[in-house]
């Protein structure tokens, strides 16, 4: 395989990271929400609607980098033991993450009924552009985790 060349996909190791940072960024995201709706001293007790909480908009506003801040390090997990990184690889493991995400998103925000779902309106549409914003965070993470672990190779 010639130097520049990408090593082959590593599919278990792309889903376990995967898992670490869905699994990882989700409780965050709503301990998020919670801190602040308490400190808007808004009733948590209520009925959730997502056009009238202003502690959401306020944390929607927020999720983006959240997303990043966990993505980035945990493509580590996938990146692990790799001698040479290569941007093509982190462009598909983002595109693999964005792939898994976006139809998990969709089943556990909108689907399934639970105390967090939204309608597909209130999800894509109200959401916007932040959730938007969020995929791309998922998206470039992996991106931002080479460019990172190349410049403090060096």
């Amino acid at each position: 395989m010639p130097q520049d060349a990408a090593p082959p996909f590593r599919y278990g190791r792309a889903v376990v990271a995967f898992l670490v940072s869905y699994i990882g960024v989700t409780p965050l995201a709503l301990g998020l929400y919670f801190i602040i709706a308490a400190s808007m001293g808004i009733d948590l007790s209520a009925e959730f609607n997502i056009r009238e909480d202003n502690a959401y908009a306020l944390a929607e506003r927020l999720y983006p980098i959240l997303n990043l801040l966990v993505w980035t390090p945990c493509a580590w997990i996938y990146f692990r033991g790799r001698t040479a990184l290569h941007y093509k690889e982190a462009l598909k493991l983002g595109g693999f993450w964005l792939a898994i995400a976006v139809p998990l998103d969709l089943l556990a925000f909108v689907l399934i009924e639970n105390p967090l779902s939204v309608s597909a309106e209130g999800f894509y549409i109200e959401q916007f552009p932040w959730i938007y914003l969020t995929y791309a965070a998922v998206f470039a993470a992996p991106l931002c985790f080479v460019e990172l672990a190349k410049r403090f190779r060096q």
